[in-house]
């Protein structure tokens, strides 16, 4: 079936659901690790983290059917995804250098106030590298090329992409034609939530 709304610009021969994870080390040390040099094996989720997902999990098993799973090669991702396909009874998970978190760059490490300063330079302009962070558009070129391979090599799926907080805000909006300077305008996916790439149509 192919899937469109209103605002969409891309028609989707599958669904697509959004899934940021839960909280990680990272987030509750309140740093930024975006190199995968240390995000593929080190702060994966907490406790804390590990129960949102699963409660999550659980409550998504009675809303929606999902065939097939893709992942963030980073722990705090692949830990996520990993919950989530055990309560869905999918064998797989596919994993994605192309869903890896955004790099940040300089600001590695660093305190995750840092964050502000580059959403306000996107907003600006989304093609900047300040504190050698990836750009918006490059972001967006990825995750874009991502959703094309599924497109080639799926139809009729209903996919969960589970990644990062930035990824998948870019994602939603090059989906939806919207500016991906502006992907901090949108509504924000909180760590653990799901949701529809494009909302089912009224």
């Amino acid at each position: 079936m192919l899937r469109r709304n209103t605002f969409c610009m891309i028609i989707l021969k599958n669904t697509y659901y959004l899934m940021r994870h839960g909280e990680s080390e990272a987030n509750e040390k309140r740093i930024i690790i975006s190199s995968p040099l240390t995000g593929i094996s080190r702060y994966g989720l907490t406790e804390k983290g590990r129960d949102d997902v699963l409660k999550r999990a659980r409550t998504i098993t009675t809303q929606i059917h999902l065939d097939r799973v893709f992942s963030s090669d980073f722990l705090r991702a692949l830990e996520t995804a990993t919950l989530v396909a055990a309560e869905c009874h999918i064998q797989e998970i596919h994993t994605s250098a192309l869903l890896r978190e955004r790099a940040f760059g300089s600001l590695e490490g660093g305190d995750d106030s840092a964050y502000q300063r580059v959403w306000e330079l996107d907003a600006i302009d989304p093609d900047h590298h300040e504190y050698g962070v990836e750009s918006c558009r490059e972001v967006a070129k990825r995750v874009l090329e991502f959703i094309s391979g599924c497109e080639n090599d799926y139809s009729g799926s209903s996919v969960l992409i589970v990644a990062h907080g930035d990824v998948l805000q870019i994602l939603y909006c090059a989906v939806h034609g919207i500016p991906v300077r502006l992907h901090r305008t949108v509504p924000h996916i909180e760590k653990a939530e799901i949701r529809p790439l494009i909302a089912p149509s009224m």
